[in-house]
């Protein structure tokens, strides 16, 4: 009976995260009303002050592109603010991107304290009304700063803005797979905003009213899954503004995706419980049930994997069903192993590469996982290649 319990219990949790409550969000999405009244259109001409925010570490290849890239911004330079914090660099970053300070940019050489408190003291510096926080592999349009301005604008209830963050898929299988979840993530986030429901962001595209801004608490805390949830606990949406685009180049290593995900996720673990508190369950239904669906049951999906298969097995001899489903859940065993294997040679399988990829993802969910709840999340950051 218990063997029964777990197999359903956890078959039925993997097909709802991974299907059931993007399509829950699909219908809700379709019938939401969109305003279409002349005075809710983009308003391009709306110009506030903005600061735009890089907190950097180590990232000396990249510093002067991302730099000239946000100089080149179609926004009006007397209102626009650029702040280069670095968290301790030890190598040329500071030095490479001090030599834009005669252009304006801010350059902030401070000590290492993680990429939260990083945040903090540029925060403390900047004097825009708008606060737009980047990566140093990021890569705006010209109009990015234009289109989330606009969206503030037309958006009196908007506290906080989202990018359209596309990746710019390299060759390996890896960086294929992350190029095409991360599609299926934007898309997800498009019907939430639609909905009124999101409440998540990305680090390298976010912005955020100077207003609502609460300070990290240390370096577990990272803007994009603190800074929403304060908005919205401030009364204030989340918005997906789909014109404001932004690229970056995914991870080409396995070890590098593995690591990052252990990171994030052992983060967000501490991060979110602390910051929206017990009280917030239920003061907030809709979101709570957001973040569980959207976050913690992906982040479980290897845990609810593992419960599907070894309850199967236990009930191997209790009929066709269950025979039916250790079988499948070997082939697809055995297709991972083989992308495995083609990835430690350099090739792509189609299918295979895929489930090695999304297994990779998976193994650093789990850990994260287990690390955020032992208390054995890292703070401090690396630069991943």
């Amino acid at each position: 009976m218990a063997a029964k319990l777990v197999f359903w219990i956890s078959t039925a949790a993997l097909i709802y995260a991974y299907a059931g409550y993007q399509i829950i969000v699909w219908l809700l999405a379709a019938f939401a009303r969109e305003r279409t009244a002349p005075a809710d259109r983009p308003d391009r001409d709306c110009e506030m002050n903005v600061s735009v925010i890089a907190a950097v570490y180590n990232e000396e290849t990249a510093i002067q592109k991302r730099i000239e890239n946000l100089l080149e911004l179609d926004y009006p330079r007397e209102k626009l603010e650029i702040i280069v914090a670095s968290d301790g660099s030890d190598d040329r970053t500071v030095e490479l991107a001090e030599r834009y300070s005669g252009e304006g940019v801010q350059v902030l050489n401070l000590k290492r304290g993680g990429k939260g408190p990083t945040q903090n003291k540029a925060v403390a510096r900047a004097q825009g009304e708008i606060l737009i926080f980047t990566d140093a592999d990021t890569e705006f349009d010209r109009s990015f700063a234009r289109e989330v301005v606009s969206c503030f604008s037309q958006n009196p209830r908007a506290g906080c803005v989202v990018g359209s963050l596309g990746w710019r898929a390299g060759s390996s299988p890896l960086s294929r797979f992350t190029g095409l979840y991360w599609k299926t993530e934007e898309s997800l986030r498009a019907m939430e905003s639609a909905v009124g429901i999101l409440a998540g962001a990305s680090g390298a595209a976010m912005a955020v009213r100077k207003e609502l801004w609460r300070p990290m608490v240390d370096a577990l805390d990272d803007s994009d899954t603190v800074t929403p949830l304060d908005v919205v606990l401030q009364g204030r949406k989340v918005i997906f503004a789909k014109g404001a685009k932004a690229y970056e180049i995914p991870f080409s290593s396995v070890k590098s995706s593995f690591r990052a995900k252990v990171r994030g996720v052992s983060k967000a673990i501490v991060m979110i419980p602390r910051r929206w508190g017990a009280a917030n369950l239920v003061r907030h239904p809709v979101y709570t049930w957001r973040m569980w669906s959207h976050h913690f049951l992906r982040w479980l999906a290897p845990f609810l994997m593992l419960g599907s298969f070894v309850s199967c097995a236990l009930l191997y001899r209790e009929g066709a069903i269950y025979r039916l489903a250790f079988w499948g859940q070997v082939c697809l065993l055995l297709l991972t192993l083989t992308g495995w294997m083609a990835n430690r040679a350099n090739k792509n399988v189609p299918v295979a590469s895929q489930l090695f990829s999304l297994a990779v993802v998976n193994a650093g969910f789990a850990l994260g996982f287990l690390k955020g709840l032992t208390g054995m999340a890292q703070g401090l950051w690396s630069t991943e290649q």
